[in-house]
C-alpha cells in the first residue's frame, strides 16, 4: 500500500487561498461552535518581496473562515 505523501507531487497540489501578498506564515484552527475553521492573517500595504524592509503605519488583518479545511475558503472580515 502507497501511503499518502507518496502520491503527492508538485503539479498536484493547489492553493486554498490565493491573495497574493496578504497571505503570511499562519495556521487555521477549528471553532466547534459555529463549526468552522478560522485562519486570521496579517500584512503590511505597500510591503512586498522587492521591498520587505519597506514600514507602513498600519497592519492588515483578514479573517478567512470554511467549514472544511480543505476550502473553499471565504473572508469573512478585513480590519486595519
Amino acid at each position: 500500500m502507497r501511503h499518502l505523501l507518496h502520491a503527492i507531487t508538485s503539479s498536484s497540489i493547489t492553493p486554498i487561498i490565493t491573495d497574493p501578498g496578504k497571505i503570511r506564515a499562519t495556521e487555521a484552527i477549528y471553532l466547534p461552535v459555529p463549526g468552522l475553521y478560522v485562519l486570521i492573517s496579517a500584512y503590511w500595504p505597500g510591503q512586498s518581496q522587492a521591498t520587505p524592509n519597506d514600514v507602513t503605519t498600519f497592519t492588515t488583518w483578514d479573517v478567512w473562515q470554511t467549514p472544511h479545511p480543505w476550502g473553499p475558503w471565504t473572508k469573512a472580515a478585513t480590519r486595519r
